[in-house]
């Protein structure tokens, strides 16, 4: 379900969503009633089961996560909601704190906050009973603008079961969910470091972690500044046939001015445009299904599209930075700089050129993957998306 890009002209989806909305106003109105006895617990020691209570956030949508913490801006108490693993979420969790109430004297977020090294020393002990005491890091980038953490521990803690837990849980606490999520690839634990590395006190991991994302060799143009100085790059692929496609998922040929990008878009890892553009660029792409052939009277091919979309975006709007051909659908892919901006200027190209129903505005973002955007009033859903 759409909770970022919604369009209300569709019936059902307007229903579903209303349905979800009135679920979560329920849920706020349930914690207002309890935000006493939840300080209470918290702060005096009273009897209330916390965990039993925040488990009716399950009727909002049972994979989302919860986490009381200490409060950042003086309030009672800090309360974190988190989809984990399950990225394609965080509309929804945003949604969830954009309705939250006011006047109970907690603070809500979302995603794990930073915390202190003694804050994840806790944390790491708590959860998987192993001490941080001794250890070491080591930061370095990888091929596509990521950062891989290497964990340097006490030779009697390397062989320990949770270890690779412990510096995963560590990692996450020291940097913040969305700093962890974005950028960091690979997590090792060794207990001999290599001649010459850099280690580092765990303490200061966050502050190297900044600079070394400082230094990743990103542009600092937008990619519509950039695009007259790339090379282009064409990728084969073999994809397996089916009846319809998720994604990308049916790409024959595929081009890009950004390679880094559109590997990591097109793997299975995490993708976050904020990884690949210092200018706050969405990449997205267009998707168009060419089952029965385009409209005579419309755009003749992919390029006539292409050029439509580079002088509806020239100015400011962003570029058309790439395109692809399926076993069933055409693609054009794209770095923009304002989706909602962009989207009438988008639309208004593309209908004029009779595209397809079947056409829509899809993200690369892990966290935006459930969204889409019609190129039509009434374009159907895109197939396979997350629910």
């Amino acid at each position: 379900m759409r909770f970022r890009f919604t369009d209300d002209r569709n019936l059902h989806e307007k229903e579903e969503r209303e349905a979800a909305l009135h679920r979560i106003d329920e849920w706020w109105a349930a914690f207002a009633s309890h935000a006493d006895r939840v300080d209470g617990c918290f702060s005096r020691g009273l009897k209330f089961d916390v965990p039993q209570f925040m488990g009716q956030l399950s009727a909002v949508d049972e994979r989302l996560m919860w986490e009381f913490g200490p409060p950042l801006k003086g309030g009672k108490h800090r309360l974190v909601f988190t989809p984990e693993r399950d990225r394609f979420l965080w509309p929804l969790v945003e949604t969830l704190l954009a309705r939250a109430p006011v006047g109970t004297g907690f603070e809500f977020y979302t995603g794990r906050l930073a915390a202190p090294l003694e804050t994840a020393s806790r944390v790491v002990m708590g959860r998987t009973a192993i001490s941080l005491d001794g250890w070491t890091v080591m930061l370095s980038s990888n091929e596509d603008f990521g950062v891989d953490l290497t964990f340097l521990v006490p030779k009697a803690v390397a062989g320990l079961e949770g270890v690779r837990a412990a510096a995963f849980v560590a990692a996450e606490t020291l940097l913040g969910e969305h700093l962890m999520d974005t950028f960091v690839d690979a997590i090792e634990v060794e207990s001999t470091s290599p001649p010459g590395a850099k280690l580092n006190a765990l303490g200061k991991l966050p502050a190297e972690f900044t600079s070394l994302l400082g230094r990743h060799r990103l542009p600092a143009q937008t990619m519509l500044e950039s695009m007259s100085e790339r090379k282009h790059f064409v990728l084969e692929l073999t994809p397996e046939e089916k009846s319809d496609y998720r994604r990308q998922d049916d790409l024959l040929v595929g081009t890009t001015a950004f390679l880094p990008m559109w590997q990591r878009a097109h793997s299975d890892l995490p993708f976050a445009s904020e990884r690949f553009s210092r200018c706050g660029e969405t990449f997205c792409y267009l998707k168009m299904d060419g089952s029965e052939g385009l409209d005579p009277q419309g755009f003749a091919d992919r390029g006539e599209i292409q050029d439509a979309l580079e002088n509806a975006l020239a100015k400011d709007l962003g570029a058309v930075i790439g395109g692809g051909t399926g076993l069933r659908y055409s693609y054009v892919e794209l770095a923009l700089l304002d989706v909602k901006k962009a989207v009438p200027a988008i639309r208004e190209a593309l209908r004029a050129g009779r595209l397809p129903k079947r056409s829509w505005l899809l993200f690369h973002d892990s966290a935006l993957e459930a969204e889409w955007i019609g190129i039509w009033d009434d374009s159907p859903p895109p197939p396979e998306l997350p629910v």
